[in-house]
């Protein structure tokens, strides 16, 4: 199973040419899915995704049966990755939530909360147990619970932001 051999239209990482996407670019993604799957074994032990082929690691990400999310380092923090059912639950397009403040993604009551998270993760760099209400591109809300969040190393130990896996949510 290979990137190529994949024709999912709705996630332009699992179709890079058909949304014109370089390969410099896809090859980016690719380095962010391995540094996610990477960042979160050196946390818990445990791969994400367990293959040794970089492009697999990406497709099996994109498509996982869990909400994966990620971003930067910028003030604000934005957005830099969400899997196909993360998407899918913010309600937003890849383009679109690629370039929102990971915050407003969280309820304005609830955003010293995940802040104060944030802190306790300079000092961890992995948290099992976050659970907070989030909002949609639709104005909804949903939460989730029992989200994992770590810090995104790569193998010299530089921090290159954080990401967040969840599989317990729903809308409230």
């Amino acid at each position: 199973m290979t990137l190529a051999g994949w024709h999912i239209n709705r996630h332009p990482l699992l179709d890079g040419n058909k949304h014109g996407m370089s390969g410099a670019v896809l090859n980016s993604y690719i380095d962010h899915a391995l540094l996610i799957n990477q960042s979160y074994q050196h946390w818990t032990g445990q791969y994400l995704i367990s293959t040794n082929d970089p492009e697999e690691v990406l497709v099996m990400l994109n498509t996982a049966s869990f909400a994966v999310v990620s971003h930067g380092l910028e003030t604000p923090p934005i957005f830099n990755y969400g899997n196909l059912l993360a998407l899918q639950i913010f309600e937003y397009s890849f383009e679109q939530f690629i370039q929102l403040p990971s915050q407003e993604s969280a309820n304005p009551a609830q955003r010293d909360e995940r802040a104060a998270m944030f802190d306790k993760l300079k000092t961890t760099g992995y948290d099992d147990s976050y659970s907070g209400v989030r909002v949609t591109a639709s104005g909804r809300e949903f939460t989730m619970q029992n989200a994992e969040v770590w810090t995104l190393v790569d193998p010299m130990g530089r921090t290159h932001g954080h990401a967040a896996k969840f599989s317990d949510w729903h809308h409230l």
